[in-house]
């Protein structure tokens, strides 16, 4: 029991290294603009087709991830300056503009490739790895292990982004007092376009590997999309991308649990609705 245990923790670990970059984009918007970009779900997704689909021609995984990271980077830029930017002053305006605009993306993908669950199974390295280690007694997916190393030290780079750089001193800026920021000036356009450039190269990377983690299928946008509002919610506005963190494990450590003791089918829906509750009472009325 202690073993499986143990292993629960391990694999929880791995999976709110995944959960962290994939929220990271969401979040970093919200506390800039305020906002919640239902497009957000749908990039990653496409950014793991884009993936599989190069992969797929016999082209490298690293060139298919950085192919991923330039069209990520592009759309998401596009999309922005394009509708998002232009309906963000009205936030109920937003959720429907990037709602439309995920759908829409879901309908012509779904027109190139009809629905079913794609799985990228070769390494970012190219390189034939074994399906798992064993270290301790305790078996480690090589899949996770290489998605965990990723995510981690993409969030540990943000982190020292966003914390450690003059970029991030002008980002705290604006969230604390925009006009202010203006009046020193910092442009809010640039470093808005910037922001979002940046966390949409990251939805490129979050792509690859969830697809390479979990295999997908485009409708799964909703999924991502929820866990990630959930955990946007949960830690408010912060650029702490170490709470962000911490709740993605508590994420990960109630879906193994749910998945390991109760029944694999229900964990997604579980966890996300305990998520819901920690929301409810984080911001019932007093």
């Amino acid at each position: 029991m202690l073993e499986f245990l143990a292993q629960l923790v391990v694999n929880s670990l791995m999976l709110a290294g995944l959960y962290t970059i994939i929220t990271i984009g969401l979040s970093l918007i919200f506390v800039l603009m305020g906002i919640l970009d239902f497009t957000h779900g749908i990039k990653i997704l496409l950014a793991g087709y884009i993936c599989y689909w190069v992969i797929s021609a016999g082209i490298h995984p690293a060139i298919a991830l950085v192919a991923s990271v330039v069209l990520m980077t592009v759309l998401g830029s596009g999309l922005f300056e394009g509708a998002v930017k232009r309906v963000s002053e009205s936030h109920f305006t937003t959720l429907l503009v990037t709602l439309g605009v995920a759908y829409v993306i879901e309908g012509l993908v779904s027109i190139y490739q009809p629905p079913q669950t794609l799985t990228i199974e070769q390494s970012v390295t190219g390189l034939p790895v074994p399906l798992s280690i064993e270290i301790a007694g305790l078996k480690f997916s090589t899949t996770l292990v290489e998605t965990f190393v990723f995510s981690f030290s993409i969030m540990v780079l943000f982190h020292v982004l966003i914390k450690r750089t003059m970029f991030g001193v002008t980002l705290r800026a604006l969230v604390e007092d925009r006009d202010t920021a203006s009046l020193m000036g910092v442009n809010p356009r640039t470093r808005l376009l910037l922001s979002v450039a940046l966390v949409s190269a990251i939805s490129g990377v979050a792509g690859f590997f969830y697809l390479r983690a979990f295999g997908g299928v485009i409708g799964d946008w909703s999924l991502i999309l929820g866990k990630a509002f959930a955990l946007t919610l949960f830690v408010g506005k912060t650029t702490n991308m170490f709470s962000l963190f911490a709740m993605a494990l508590i994420l990960a450590l109630t879906e193994n649990i749910i998945g390991g003791f109760i029944a694999v089918g229900v964990k997604d829906i579980a966890a996300v609705f305990v998520i819901i509750a920690a929301l409810i009472i984080k911001y019932r009325e007093v």
